[in-house]
């Protein structure tokens, strides 16, 4: 059995990071891969990277993993589903990597923002320390319209070790084929959408959480405080009739709650996908709150996180989705946008899970 090592952000109570590492580790799973995430490790393996490594894998360091998260209940839900759907490997020393290294047949850089370089710049995500093991990425994202011209080289030089490169957004195809060279740079479907519904379904319902709202409700999630969209929920709630919404804690995890909206600070992965699930609406400014939605057929309407004159901005992502699947420009603008007809969107969505599957299939061959 072939052993794949997988690159991806999952250790924080970020919804979204957590089910694409999922979803991804879930499909090379089905092609009979076995499957690990080597956790992040600082590399070259200097007497004081050796010591952080060391305090980190045994966990004698400051900072303790989903410390900064002020909900007993969530935090244990994502620390649970850690233990038991995420095996992972942190080597300490170089000897430690090498053996690890040995072990591994090819190393994947996963999805998320793993090469946003206007939000860091680190080798471990560029697969720096895999030695002479193949490389390859599928769905990695670059998060924003550019890299920074500081780490333009460095880039380069790291992705021309790569077999195979898949990216998650068409601005991040354009930007890497301009800076490698290469053309055979492909874009391919964020990891979530790799996992039919059906498949979403079985992962939530080992959850017996039940959203604490009767009836209809609007589905609420954000990255970006979510008082600064307290008069956006209430037109939305205005808009759509439906008189009651509940929003999940991101990572922000706000103690600040819109009135009329009922906090679920209790909710795992399992039980996040189990509440989008139900919802009637879904409003979010999060990439995989919109995925999601698709995957499942919501209406949603999206809100801007950034200022579209940032380049430091994430908007593009959104509005790379809305352009791949047709769903039209979904941005809250004071008005709801057009219903979505996903007789056409499924289709399409249909024939991209299959070029997506067949792209990865490829590549860990």
């Amino acid at each position: 059995m072939k052993t794949i090592g997988l690159v991806t952000w999952y250790l924080g109570a970020n919804y979204g990071s957590v089910l694409q590492a999922y979803a991804l580790r879930q499909a090379l799973l089905r092609e009979g891969y076995d499957v690990y995430y080597p956790r992040f490790f600082e590399w070259p393996f200097t007497p004081r990277n050796i010591k952080v490594n060391f305090f980190t894998r045994f966990g004698i360091r400051r900072k303790k993993l989903l410390q900064d998260c002020p909900y007993p209940q969530q935090k244990e839900k994502f620390l649970s589903l850690f233990r038991d759907e995420f095996p992972s490997k942190l080597p300490v020393t170089c000897l430690q990597n090498r053996i690890m290294c040995r072990g591994t047949d090819l190393f994947m850089a996963g999805s998320d923002q793993i090469w946003n370089c206007y939000d860091h710049f680190r080798s471990f995500e560029f697969l720096g320390f895999a030695g002479k093991k193949r490389r390859v990425s599928y769905a990695s994202s670059i998060g924003t319209g550019d890299i920074p011209e500081q780490y333009r080289e460095k880039v380069k030089d790291y992705l021309g070790k790569f077999s195979y490169i898949g990216v998650r957004e068409k601005n991040a195809e354009k930007v890497l084929k301009e800076i490698t060279g290469r053309d055979d740079i492909r874009t391919v479907l964020d990891p979530t959408f790799l996992l039919t519904p059906e498949e979403w379904d079985s992962f939530a319902g080992k959850t017996s959480f039940v959203p604490p709202v009767n009836g209809d409700y609007i589905f609420c999630y954000f990255l970006r405080k979510p008082t600064d969209y307290t008069e956006t929920i209430r037109k939305v709630m205005e808009l759509t009739g439906i008189g009651q919404a509940i929003l999940l804690p991101s990572n922000y995890f706000p103690s600040d709650i819109p009135q009329g909206v009922t906090l679920v600070d209790n909710a795992g992965p399992r039980e996040f996908i189990k509440a989008l699930r139900g919802a009637s609406y879904v409003l979010t400014d999060s990439f995989h709150g919109t995925a999601l939605s698709i995957n499942f057929s919501k209406q949603f309407a999206n809100l801007k996180r950034f200022d579209d004159s940032d380049p430091a901005s994430q908007n593009s992502r959104l509005s790379d989705l809305a352009e791949r699947f047709g769903t039209g420009d979904r941005f809250f603008n004071g008005e709801l946008p057009e219903p979505i007809d996903y007789n056409m969107v499924s289709s399409r969505l249909s024939a991209l899970r299959q070029e997506s599957l067949d792209f990865l299939k490829a590549e860990t061959r």
